[in-house]
């Protein structure tokens, strides 16, 4: 159940590049058809529809392919923690007791 959850972010992520791209290759679609037949000032604007129709599939769409691995490979450990390790119980000492500053345990009193 949670590991939709736990990359919910990556998945909306993923799925709106998808869409863009989607749109950006219908534009460019259109603007091959119209290029030929244009003129000097549309032609510059078909032009830039397919360039940033081919950038944007070259650059952005990878990462959508990329979220989707990650993903696939959510285990869902992050769950398996209690509670406690992301909150302090009543009663226990207000020190951090942690720290991984500079690789070794840092104590901090309040």
């Amino acid at each position: 159940m949670y590991l939709a959850g736990l990359q919910a972010n990556a998945l909306l992520e993923g799925l709106a590049e998808v869409l863009i791209g989607w749109h950006l290759i219908q534009h460019a679609e259109i603007a091959v058809e119209a290029i030929s037949e244009a003129g000097d000032a549309d032609g510059a604007c078909y032009l830039g529809k397919v360039a940033s129709a081919r950038w944007f599939a070259k650059t952005v769409l990878p990462r959508a392919a990329s979220r989707q691995s990650l993903v696939a490979t959510e285990t869902g450990a992050l769950m398996d923690l209690p509670d406690t390790a992301f909150w302090r119980p009543a009663g226990v000492s207000d020190r951090i007791c942690a720290s991984l500053t500079l690789g070794r345990p840092v104590s901090i009193e309040r």
